[in-house]
């Protein structure tokens, strides 16, 4: 008779650990550990100029945060993303998920029905989004004197409840972009180019098991970090290369 077992979860940390795949920049299992993770990634990562971080007013906004690390003051990114992750944790809870929102509305999110979705995520691949602030659009100033080209917008993929850690630091291009182009020249106002997402490979763990009897496999994922310009190699009037 095989004998169940439920492990720790310092224990999971430590698998990935061995394997060489922890990165607690992209990853987190609970909210409170995402807000101080993630928000510390985006201030080493993803430095920019441009203000896209909103704090929603929200009275229950600042609870839970007291047990996070005393050594890093949780800003108000970091409570965003917690206050953020414990919705979508209630919302997982009472049978919806907030699955997307608009790119430049960050308050509308769309609600689906938890058994249609549980039908297509079968693994632990990236599936449900949530954003966290506003987007940076196309054609803000995100560093001196420079325009960004994709419009490009932070938040957290939460993987399923049979996989570990349950939080995936992320970004996503926003979709129409890449059907119009992304850059522009000023005598023809020709669109070029397509933004394309940018990946980071990223190991987690799978239980193909049960929650009493867990089994637990490693499984790689696809993780968006970044939104880039790619442009046309037969362009008749821009160049990627000097000529």
């Amino acid at each position: 008779m095989k004998r169940c077992t439920q492990y720790s979860e310092k224990y999971l940390y430590q698998l990935l650990e061995r394997s060489g795949m922890l990165n607690q920049w992209f990853m987190a299992n609970n909210p409170e550990e995402a807000g101080r993770n993630f928000a510390r990634s985006y201030k080493n990562l993803f430095k920019t100029k441009f203000d896209y971080f909103d704090l929603p007013q929200h009275d229950n906004l600042r609870s839970n945060v007291d047990d996070i690390d005393i050594s890093f003051l949780c800003n108000d990114l970091c409570q965003n993303i917690i206050w953020k992750l414990n919705e979508a944790l209630e919302k997982e809870k009472n049978g919806t998920f907030l699955l997307s929102a608009p790119f430049f509305d960050d308050a509308q999110s769309r609600i689906t029905d938890a058994s249609s979705t549980n039908a297509t995520l079968t693994n632990c691949q990236l599936g449900i989004f949530i954003p966290v602030g506003k987007c940076i659009p196309q054609g803000a100033e995100e560093f001196e004197e420079h325009s960004r080209l994709c419009t490009s917008c932070h938040g957290v993929y939460m993987l399923g409840k049979m996989c570990f850690p349950r939080f995936i630091n992320a970004i996503r291009c926003e979709s129409q972009i890449q059907t119009s182009g992304c850059i522009f020249d000023k005598i023809s106002t020709q669109p070029h180019g397509l933004c394309y997402m940018r990946t980071l490979t990223l190991e987690v763990l799978c239980n193909v098991g049960n929650e009493e009897c867990q089994e637990w496999h490693h499984e790689y994922i696809q993780v968006p970090i970044s939104c880039e310009c790619q442009l046309d190699t037969e362009s008749l009037l821009l160049s990627a290369v000097k000529l």
